[in-house]
């Protein structure tokens, strides 16, 4: 008998950082390891340069993901530097936009990670039918 693999939930984030990514990616494992911030232990991280992703970097490796180049390309003109994709099974993709959205909210306090600019360069994406639909957008509607 198959066991069912739960779906998982997927979102992406664009966002600009004075930080390296192993800075990136030590503050995020630092989040989840801290009880207080109520984060899913098995949420996936995944952050990389944003060149690399416009450049065919694998972390946007399937056909579902290809419309996130465009995004890519978007995103890097507005100046963001860093792409980040998150996966937790059993959440919906909506549900995990929402998660990468609590992340982003706290890293906004810590002006290392995101720079001490008044208005932050990042916005969180996930799929919505068959487009990319940003969580920023739909939560100002």
């Amino acid at each position: 008998m198959q066991k069912l693999q739960q779906p998982q939930g997927r979102a992406y984030a664009f966002f600009q950082s004075p930080c390296t990514r192993e800075r990136i990616v030590q503050a995020l494992a630092n989040m989840k390891a801290e009880p207080e911030m109520k984060l899913p232990r098995a949420l996936g991280l995944e952050v990389v340069p944003l060149a690399k992703v416009c450049h065919g970097h694998p972390i946007v490796s399937e056909d579902a993901e290809r419309p996130l180049l465009g995004l890519a390309i978007l995103w890097q003109e507005k100046k963001a530097n860093f792409f980040m994709k998150a996966v937790l099974a059993g959440q919906t993709d909506r549900q995990v936009a929402g998660i990468v959205g609590d992340i982003f909210n706290l890293l906004y306090s810590c002006t290392e990670i995101l720079g001490p600019e008044n208005k932050p360069v990042a916005d969180v994406y996930f799929r919505y039918g068959n487009a990319y639909v940003s969580k920023l957008s739909l939560d100002r509607m």
